[in-house]
């Protein structure tokens, strides 16, 4: 046989054989990590402005979905909000809001009570139509920055509407300031 010949046929050979291989029908699956975790980015914040797009996650009850005229949002009876603070020291509630003429020739001069956290803040009476603020300090320890602060404005009456609704304040803005 040539040297050729056996050259061939000893490399066809070990061709033949890396083809024998056993190659496992299953794979181990990888290492499972968990993933980092911390705490959730809230989307709440300490103000809102109600034509903000981002707006509507402040909104518990009682506060229209729809931005009127782009800018303002209505009311029913019963207004609630949640805001999440950074910071708990020499915080103001505030809420800035329009009274609608026609809203109190229907209720009459309107009592808004103001609670944070289930807690009455103030009772305010208004008798004039037009923009309104209300701003108050609110003790330090009926706040917290672990969880949402809740903050209602409980109306006094409202407008009620030939298709049902129900119209109290106008409002354009609230939540906490410094």
């Amino acid at each position: 046989m040539s040297s050729r010949r056996l050259f061939c046929c000893i490399a066809f050979s070990l061709l033949a054989l890396t083809g024998c291989v056993s190659i496992p029908d299953t794979y181990a699956p990888p290492m499972q990590r968990k993933p980092v975790t911390g705490p959730e980015p809230s989307s709440l914040r300490e103000f809102v402005r109600v034509d903000e797009p981002a707006a509507e996650v402040h909104f518990l009850r009682d506060i229209s979905p729809h931005v009127e005229a782009g800018r303002f949002r209505w009311t029913q009876q019963k207004p609630t909000f949640q805001f999440q603070l950074k910071d708990i020291s020499h915080r103001k509630l505030r809420l800035e809001f329009h009274l609608h003429s026609d809203v109190l020739k229907a209720t009459g001069p309107l009592t808004i009570k103001y609670s944070v956290n289930g807690r009455p803040l103030e009772s305010v009476t208004y008798t004039k139509d037009g923009a309104q603020i209300f701003e108050k300090l609110v003790p330090l320890n009926w706040l917290t920055v672990d969880s949402p602060t809740v903050v209602t404005a409980n109306l006094s009456g409202t407008l009620k509407t030939p298709d049902g609704n129900s119209l109290g304040l106008i409002l354009t803005a609230a939540g906490f300031l410094e």
